[in-house]
């Protein structure tokens, strides 16, 4: 059993009225003067819907706004103006017809990349508020807690500071015991509930005679 390669038809090419493609690839638009073999030129345009609005344009100047069933694009008709068959003046509002739409799509265009920049630009002054807050909340954070010692919850910033102290009876000792006895300390280590351990330090009287 053989194949079937026959190939799809291609899709019919939507032709509109007054236009025409050139062997270089440009589209063109004339029209014929009412009652009249003569053409006016409407000029070359990159697309066959240009060309298009071109010859609806013409012919809205050479027939009135009442004959909008002719039109390429009857739904949007172009606007109405004063009847004329100047080649000059049917050629300048078809040109200007033909490229509305392409003005209206730059002008759309060129607005969107404005409202892009604008979103763009009030990112970044939240990116920049928010990092300057950030900075402000841990300038004024908390100091950290205190250093714990191993095996307790002891905190030894609580710890009292004493400033040594000379007393009249520590003076008069200093004076009797010049050559009697001599004090030695020494380590002790003392055990808390918290079995943290405290190091004081023990002084001991030794004679030496």
């Amino acid at each position: 059993m053989q194949a079937n390669t026959t190939q799809p038809a291609p899709e019919k090419e939507t032709r509109y009225k007054g236009v025409r493609l050139r062997q270089w690839g440009k589209w063109v638009a004339e029209i014929r003067l009412p009652n009249s073999r003569k053409r006016i030129w409407l000029g070359s345009y990159d697309s066959p819907e240009k060309a298009a609005r071109a010859f609806d344009a013409a012919f809205i100047c050479l027939r009135g706004g009442e004959a909008i069933a002719g039109l390429n694009f009857p739904e949007s008709p172009p606007a109405v103006v004063a009847r004329t068959t100047d080649p000059r003046e049917v050629l300048a509002f078809a040109t200007s017809h033909a490229n509305l739409l392409s003005l209206l799509d730059a002008a759309i265009a060129q607005e969107e990349e404005a409202h892009s920049f604008k979103k763009e630009e009030e990112a970044q002054v939240e990116e920049k508020t928010a990092e300057e807050s950030s900075d402000v909340v841990r300038a004024n954070a908390a100091p950290p807690p205190p250093v714990q010692v191993a095996g307790g919850s002891f905190d030894w910033s609580q710890l009292p500071l004493y400033s040594p102290t000379t007393t009249p009876a520590a003076e008069h000792w200093e004076e009797d015991n010049v050559e009697g006895d001599i004090p030695v300390c020494s380590e002790m280590s003392v055990e808390t509930s918290s079995n943290s351990r405290y190091i004081g330090v023990v002084f001991q009287m030794h004679s030496y005679g």
